[in-house]
């Protein structure tokens, strides 16, 4: 579902970027009203309201459905203007019928079964609207049959109250926040004029683009409409928006995008591409069997295979076992290298710790004491106590030689003797002292003993 906006007729021009009082004054009454939609403001929040006289806090209650789920169309001035003030006397500019109608249009699209008329004169629009509001509950009915009853007194109620909140906290923080918006206006009026609406909407919002003919701006939103931006459009940033993007749609009003400003630590919208992408990454036939099969110790060469789909998803990548070309579920134990014997030998070739630590990690035989070489020295690895071994069977000398020399953490050179082709029972065996014949993996420098195969 997305909405679109039809840039086609665009007159040159028509395209500005400015900040907006009215605009911002109802986006922080929109975190007072919801701060659990916006935890970065949400000490804020509570300092304003703590500092609120207590019958202006029952008078915003009383009209939060024109900014608390939606936004009414006439708090999104097409032009923005340097004061409250003044964008208040351009709301009282607006006949009785457009301003019901703007404070009356909910986020339902471009819904073909709803009424043209006015609430005002139609009863079929006048029903409609007041099932919409008793579905926002009971403060929103009241607020709309306030409005219907007698719309210039409740207009005259409304910029007293925006009035009162300028004096009360507005003010005050409009000066902090202004000069931000300002500068990021002008940065995107630059971008503008030097790259089109090709290189500005990105730096607007991911949820923002145009469309493949060029002709239209794509907005991801949760339902579907079309707006025409014959008369011009407006971008107008927002300091207290942030994650919202909001877009005036209605017949009759010109198109209004309010973007939030990129502040650092801020996650951003995700593209819908992204995140369709993501979700289809996770619904993997195989990737649902083998989330099913995570409690059990699978290794399965198709694992990797699988999770290569996540790549184009944009998910993290596998973490790959530290030897081979596996992704184990849980991760393996890395390697733990033999200690080097005198001379700058490798890993003992002979005894029990030399080859079999090097390969597994672990530290020696199943007798509760650290495991020694040949030469007298310690392998690495805590010493394991006595009991049953649950070490898979280990595989072909080839394939794990072949996976080890891929090991970057140590120089493994791997050869293949003689010995090793012609003992099946060392290299296939489970048991632990069955250990791999020599020189089967070895650090590189020295010559390897027996004959070597290629």
């Amino acid at each position: 579902m997305s909405l679109t906006v039809d840039i086609s007729t665009l007159a040159p021009g028509g395209v500005r970027f400015a900040p907006s009082p009215l605009a911002e004054l109802t986006a922080m009454l929109h975190v007072l009203s919801e701060p659990g939609h916006h935890p970065p403001r949400q000490d804020w929040a509570r300092s304003v309201r703590a500092g609120l006289d207590a019958s202006l806090a029952a008078r915003l209650s009383a009209a939060d459905c024109l900014w608390r789920t939606t936004r009414a169309d006439f708090l999104l001035p097409p032009v923005p203007a340097a004061t409250l003030a003044e964008e208040l006397d351009a709301l009282d500019r607006l006949t009785d019928e457009k301003f019901v109608a703007g404070a009356l249009c909910l986020a339902d699209g471009a819904d073909p079964t709803r009424p043209d008329g006015s609430p005002l004169t139609d009863p079929a629009a006048r029903e409609r609207a007041r099932t919409l509001a008793q579905a926002d509950g009971p403060r929103a009915a009241a607020f709309l049959d306030a409005l219907l009853a007698d719309p210039p007194a409740v207009r005259g109620w409304l910029r007293r109250l925006w009035e009162d909140c300028e004096g009360a906290f507005f003010a005050e923080h409009w000066q902090r926040v202004r000069p931000a918006l300002a500068a990021d206006a002008r940065h995107k009026t630059e971008l503008f004029r030097r790259f089109g609406l090709t290189g500005a909407l990105p730096a607007v919002s991911a949820c923002l683009s145009l469309d493949a003919s060029g002709q239209r701006i794509v907005v991801d939103k949760i339902y579907d409409g079309t707006t025409s931006a014959r008369d011009g459009l407006t971008f107008v940033p927002t300091a207290f928006g942030h994650p919202h993007v909001l877009v005036v749609h209605a017949a009759g009003w010109q198109p209004v995008v309010n973007y939030p400003v990129l502040e650092p630590g801020l996650p951003q919208p995700m593209p819908l591409d992204l995140t369709s992408r993501r979700l289809a990454a996770l619904a993997h036939p195989t990737r649902l069997r083998l989330a099913h099969a995570l409690p059990r110790p699978a290794h399965h060469p198709r694992t990797g295979r699988v999770l290569e789909t996540d790549r184009p998803g944009g998910l993290p990548p596998p973490r790959r076992a530290e030897a081979g070309r596996s992704a184990p579920h849980p991760p393996a134990r890395p390697l733990r290298p033999a200690r080097a014997g005198p001379g700058g030998d490798g890993p003992d070739r002979h005894g029990p710790g030399g080859d079999h630590a090097a390969v597994t990690g672990r530290a020696g035989p199943v007798t509760g004491r650290p495991a020694r070489s040949a030469r007298g020295r310690e392998v690495l690895g805590p010493p394991r106590a006595a009991g049953p071994v649950d070490d898979p069977m280990p595989t072909a000398v080839n394939r794990q030689s072949s996976r080890l020399s891929r090991c970057g953490a140590s120089p493994i050179q791997s050869r293949t003797t003689a010995a090793a082709l012609c003992g099946p029972r060392s290299r296939f065996s489970p048991q632990l002292l069955h250990w791999y014949p020599a020189a089967v993996i070895r650090a590189s420098g020295p010559t390897p003993s027996g004959e070597t195969c290629s």
